[in-house]
C-alpha cells in the first residue's frame, strides 16, 4: 500500500475535503485504488481461511465497501492494508459463526489451482514432481489449525508479527507460537 493511500486516508479523517460530495468522491477514489491493488490478496486470504471461492468474492467486495463507508465517516485508518485484512478476518469469522462450519477448498478447486500455475518448462517428470510436491504442501496446510493457517498466510503477505496480532486480535506470543507450530508441521509433512 503506497504512502498516497495513507495521505488520502489521513486527510479524509482530518476533515479535508470539507463538502460531503467531495468527500464521497475522494473516498470512492481511495477505495477503488485499494480494491485494484489489494483485492487479489484479500480474496486469497479469505480462501486460505476456508471460505469457499464464491463466498470469498462476496466477502472481498464487502471488505472494500466497509472501507468506503469508513472513509465517508472520516474514520481514522493508520494502516489501510492491515485494516482491510482485519475487516476480512472478522467478516470470515462472522460468516463461519453464522453457518457453523468451516468449508475447505474442494479437490476440484485444488486441481484447478494446480493447472493454473505456469508451466515450469521442464520435462514431464519434473512437472509431475512439482505437482506432487504442491499437493503435499496443500494437504499439509489443510492439516494446520485455522489460526495457524491465518497467521501463516498473513506472514506470507508480508505482515509483521505485531500487525498479525492486531489483525487477529490475539497476543504477540500467540502469533509467534502459531507460526512456530505451523512451520514445524509443514517441515515435518514435506520431509515425510
Amino acid at each position: 500500500m503506497s504512502d498516497l493511500y495513507i495521505d488520502i486516508a489521513s486527510s479524509i479523517a482530518a476533515g479535508f475535503p470539507a463538502s460531503r460530495a467531495e468527500l464521497a468522491v475522494r473516498a470512492r477514489e481511495l477505495a477503488g485504488r485499494c480494491y485494484r491493488e489489494e483485492r487479489d490478496a484479500i480474496y486469497r486470504y479469505l480462501v486460505a481461511l476456508g471460505t469457499n471461492p464464491a463466498e470469498a468474492q462476496d466477502l472481498t467486495q464487502e471488505t472494500f465497501l466497509k472501507l468506503y463507508v469508513a472513509l465517508c465517516n472520516r474514520t481514522q485508518i493508520e494502516n489501510v492494508r492491515a485494516w482491510l485484512f482485519t475487516v476480512a478476518s472478522r467478516l470470515a469469522l462472522n460468516q463461519r459463526r453464522w453457518w457453523r462450519y468451516r468449508p475447505a477448498a474442494s479437490e476440484e478447486d485444488v486441481a484447478r489451482w494446480l493447472r493454473s500455475e505456469a508451466d515450469p518448462q521442464g520435462t514431464p517428470e519434473e512437472a509431475l514432481l512439482h505437482r506432487e510436491k504442491a499437493l503435499r504442501l496443500e494437504a499439509a496446510i489443510r492439516g494446520l489449525s485455522p489460526q495457524q493457517q491465518a497467521c501463516l498466510h498473513l506472514r506470507a503477505e508480508g505482515f509483521r508479527y505485531r500487525e498479525i496480532a492486531d489483525i487477529l486480535a490475539v497476543s504477540l506470543p500467540t502469533v509467534a507460537e502459531f507460526l512456530r507450530r505451523a512451520i514445524a508441521g509443514l517441515k515435518k509433512a514435506m520431509h515425510e
